[in-house]
């Protein structure tokens, strides 16, 4: 019986961003299936016929049985499992799929900057995950954490680093040069696209857009979301939602592909940034990236070629939107085209299927 089922488990949604990544699957000659609880709702419409999708219950006793029956029924089916290990059923699912002879990569994502953070459950659950895990795969850097030095300490036997990246031929259906609006078309001076995490300063965006040098300028913020968990994510929450005015419209987590083709700059104010995928998103519709300098920046934007890259603090970003508000148009462009430039040599899709087909074959 050929094994040619890749499930992938305990995403908390599968978003547009994951696309890519089923193709790739689908590509290889594999069949996708996603097994979530689907936490915004999303999941069916981002996926459509790309894959199967299981809803799990929230339920411990239920969800145990979902599992045990799906292995069941896709037993000696199934290539790989591959895990995402930031809740706490993550060593749950870990168990079965071992227990049923299943190959697992786990997908680190963002959780082992949360993991000092998180309960002791959830912190013993990613230790086995890690620990067990074929293969971890990691996709970001975080400050001050050498991931692989930490991965290893948890027991990690392999460790591989796969970056995001962008379809940059294909752009949410439109074709990548109709993104490449002139400045003139452009009518969103700022946008701000990424939730409100603790670890983000939309706080900062706001409060720049406040000042009387931007009272002629319009700015849109996309990222509202009270599902974040989080005393820094409640408190910006709060901040953003008392901000809206004629200058900065205040938007719900949604899709944020109609605003790439409207807006010039995109702002990431973050002790995060490597590798924020709507940053990637936004550059290669030739948006204009303002960054915070920290781990990772400068692989991703050349500051004075394809964008700009400030000091980590506030004075840092309203320094450098005060610098492009007063970009001319031909600037402009010339960041713009070096941004879309950027992401088509770096960390275009085709390279990145190259190193994902490459993992997963290696199991």
């Amino acid at each position: 019986m050929k094994k040619n089922i890749v499930s992938i488990i305990g995403i908390d949604s599968f978003e547009k961003k994951n696309i890519n990544q089923i193709n790739a699957i689908r590509n290889a000659g594999l069949v996708a299936h996603v097994v979530s609880t689907d936490n915004y709702g999303v999941s069916a419409a981002n996926l459509k016929e790309l894959g199967e999708l299981f809803l799990l219950k929230r339920s411990f006793f239920i969800r145990i049985f979902q599992i045990i029956c799906y292995f069941l029924r896709y037993m000696g089916k199934i290539k790989h499992v591959e895990i995402y290990p930031g809740g706490r059923f993550a060593f749950i699912y870990l168990f079965f799929s071992k227990l049923f002879f299943n190959k697992v990569v786990i997908v680190e994502r963002g959780d082992l900057y949360y993991y000092d953070q998180a309960g002791l459950v959830t912190r013993l659950s990613q230790r086995l995950c890690y620990k067990y895990a074929d293969i971890v795969w990691y996709r970001e850097y975080y400050p001050n954490v050498d991931v692989e030095e930490v991965l290893r300490g948890f027991g990690a036997r392999r460790i591989v680093f796969i970056h995001n990246a962008v379809d940059f031929n294909c752009l949410s259906g439109i074709d990548a040069d109709t993104a490449c609006t002139s400045f003139m078309d452009r009518d969103i001076d700022f946008l701000w696209v990424n939730t409100l995490k603790d670890f983000r300063h939309p706080d900062w965006f706001v409060h720049c857009l406040s000042e009387e040098a931007f009272s002629d300028k319009k700015a849109v913020l996309m990222g509202v979301d009270k599902g974040i968990i989080g005393e820094g994510a409640d408190k910006n929450h709060k901040i953003v939602s008392e901000a809206a005015g004629p200058v900065l419209q205040i938007k719900e987590r949604g899709d944020p592909y109609p605003f790439y083709r409207r807006a010039k700059y995109f702002v990431l104010a973050s002790d995060l940034v490597f590798l924020n995928n709507a940053l990637l998103e936004a550059m290669s519709y030739g948006v204009v990236p303002v960054i915070s300098d920290v781990v990772g920046s400068e692989l991703i934007v050349d500051e004075g070629a394809d964008g700009y890259v400030f000091r980590n603090d506030i004075e840092g970003l309203m320094e450098a939107m005060l610098c492009a508000a007063c970009d001319s148009s031909e600037n402009w462009a010339r960041l713009s085209a070096g941004a879309r430039e950027k992401v088509a040599r770096d960390f275009s899709l085709e390279k990145w299927n190259y190193k994902y087909i490459d993992m997963i074959d290696s199991l």
